[in-house]
């Protein structure tokens, strides 16, 4: 096990590999989709697969709203929480044009934009985190991988991430945000793989 990293061996995401190079020998070019649950490590996953192979990694979390547009009729709507506009003109177009991207970092917790990533195209492009296969979105990807977690392992992790204090803040919102936006638009049949973590640490 390396120091970076809380997952076991990269075989724990062999299945994932799998399917990466399957994808990559029926085409020049493989748009990947890394979705699921709050701390199931789809983060942990895009770090891997970079390791691995010369791939561009899209944060969903880069994507968020800023607070004018947190209105509560946007935040009722499943997959709201994200602003897939910009998502879709600064990366997604950029993307399936063979265009590099330009695009702007939202911080949530300075509230500011940083400064501009531009990332040359490559074979192998991942998108991670949660709402990456929000329904405007999910025809783009030539591979989709979702990640589930058990809810007691959920909260332990999500505590030694955050901290104790910031978890009641994910009881009450952020899971059951996401839980709807997972459920409702039917996140888990639009995978082609789903990957369980509770148990790799």
């Amino acid at each position: 096990m390396d120091d970076k990293s809380p997952f076991a061996t990269v075989d724990d995401f062999q299945p994932v590999f799998d399917r990466i190079e399957g994808a990559m020998r029926q085409s020049s070019r493989v748009l990947m989709a890394i979705d699921g649950m709050c701390a199931a490590g789809k983060s942990e996953l895009a770090r891997r697969i970079a390791d691995r192979y010369a791939c561009n990694v899209f944060h969903m979390d880069d994507f968020f709203l800023t607070p004018e547009m947190r209105t509560p009729a946007r935040l009722a709507t499943p997959g709201g929480n994200v602003d897939v506009d910009r998502f879709m003109a600064e990366v997604l177009e950029p993307i399936l044009a063979s265009r590099t991207s330009c695009y702007r970092r939202y911080d949530c917790r300075t509230g500011a934009f940083a400064v501009r990533r531009i990332p040359p195209p490559q074979r192998l492009e991942i998108v991670e985190g949660a709402y990456s296969l929000h329904p405007k979105l999910r025809r783009a990807y030539g591979l989709a991988v979702g990640l589930r977690v058990s809810p007691d392992v959920q909260l332990r992790r999500i505590s030694a991430r955050e901290g104790e204090e910031r978890l009641p803040d994910f009881l009450a919102r952020w899971i059951p945000m996401e839980n709807m936006y997972l459920n409702e638009t039917r996140v888990w049949a639009s995978c082609d793989l789903v990957v369980d973590t509770t148990g790799l640490y």
